[in-house]
Formats: structure tokens, C-alpha cells, sequence
């Protein structure tokens, strides 16, 4: 059988619609599992703030988000070591240094903050005076 010229053009076009309804899809997800990824986050951070224990945090991130025990672990453990610190440093810069929000944003960015307290292993520790003296001293 002949297909007609018009019969290509559904037939590309129907291949078209595919296409993008599968990256629409795929982009959906995608975002959908970045939010949820944020709001496991988020809740471990305002549990951390909150001075919840540990296995607390665990078994809550475990009941609501429905992940295993060693993801929330590492999770927690980032807060604590890395995402705290660099959010009490960015209002420590603001507040007591006079810093705006966005050129404390920049300074630890720029500084490299995270990198430095990811190297210190004990450095989450520090107060964030201690930690802009740390973060001064090394560059």
C-alpha cells in the first residue's frame, strides 16, 4: 500500500507528541522527587534546630518519608556537619559583621565554606565567630 504524504506527516507527528509528552513526564518526576528530596531536608533541619536526638530524627524521617535508616543517617549527618554551621555562619556574617543576605551567601560560597568543613573534620563544632576566624585564617 501507498502511504500518502499526509499519512507520513501524522505518523512524525504522533512521534513528535510521544517524544515530548515522555520528556514532560520524565522532567514531572524529576521534580517531583527534587521537592521531596528538599522537604526531607528541610524537616531534618528544623528537627536538628529543635535539638531532637538522633534516633529520633530517624525514626520520624523513616515514618513520614518512608526511607532507610542509613540515608537519613548520612542525611543528618550533613545538617549537623556541614548545612547548620554554614546557616549559623551566614547569620552570624549578617548580624554581627553587617554582611547583607546575599553578600554573606557569597562569602561562604566564595569562601568555600562547606569544603573547609567537610576538611576540619571537628570544625562543625566551632561557634560561627570561631568558624569566620577558621574560614579567614585559611585563605
Amino acid at each position: 500500500m501507498n502511504k500518502s504524504f499526509g499519512d507520513y506527516l501524522y505518523g512524525a507527528g504522533s512521534w513528535v507528541l510521544g517524544a515530548t509528552r515522555e520528556v514532560i513526564s520524565q522532567h514531572e518526576a524529576e521534580s517531583i522527587q527534587a521537592e521531596r528530596e528538599s522537604g526531607i531536608a528541610t524537616t531534618i533541619a528544623i528537627l536538628y534546630e529543635a535539638n531532637i536526638k538522633d534516633c529520633e530524627i530517624v525514626r520520624l524521617i523513616q515514618k513520614y518519608y518512608g526511607i532507610n535508616e542509613h540515608e537519613v543517617r548520612g542525611l543528618i549527618h550533613i545538617e549537623k556537619t556541614i548545612q547548620h554551621p554554614c546557616r549559623e555562619l551566614h547569620i552570624y556574617l549578617m548580624e554581627e559583621e553587617g554582611f547583607s543576605y546575599e553578600e554573606a551567601f557569597q562569602y561562604i560560597i566564595g569562601h568555600h565554606v562547606d569544603e573547609i568543613l567537610q576538611r576540619e573534620r571537628e570544625s562543625w563544632k566551632l561557634s560561627p565567630k570561631e568558624l569566620l576566624e577558621m574560614v579567614e585564617n585559611q585563605t
